[in-house]
């Protein structure tokens, strides 16, 4: 496997979503949690206390100066037989993963079809 620095050229992106969890997790089978009858007496007092509704936002932002929302390191690699360094511009629709960087756990995923200007 050879390594060599590449640069890439790719739009500024911005990615924004909201997810409405509850009827997924309860295809899952957690039904009891979203019913008047949950067992949540060791969190509070109130009665009946359940769960109404279950939301996730995610957002990433790709800029010049970065990628916002998650931390990415990025490396620049050497390898002095290459003069000089291929290019690489995204300018179609392109997928993106943002992983950590010691356990390679997935933090964010997405696609951009349209890169509008922001």
């Amino acid at each position: 496997l050879d390594v060599q620095k590449v640069i890439v050229s790719m739009p500024r992106f911005r990615v924004k979503n909201r997810f409405q969890l509850k009827e997924p997790l309860r295809q899952m089978g957690m039904l009891k949690a979203f019913q008047p009858n949950a067992e949540f007496d060791n969190i509070s007092d109130l009665k009946p206390l359940y769960i109404g509704f279950v939301q996730h936002d995610t957002y990433v932002e790709v800029t010049e100066e970065g990628t916002e929302a998650a931390a990415v390191t990025t490396i620049g690699l050497k390898n002095t037989s290459v003069p000089e360094h291929p290019y690489f511009i995204v300018n179609k629709p392109f997928t993106f993963v943002i992983r950590e960087k010691s356990s390679g756990i997935i933090l964010f995923m997405g696609k951009v079809g349209n890169a509008e200007k922001f």
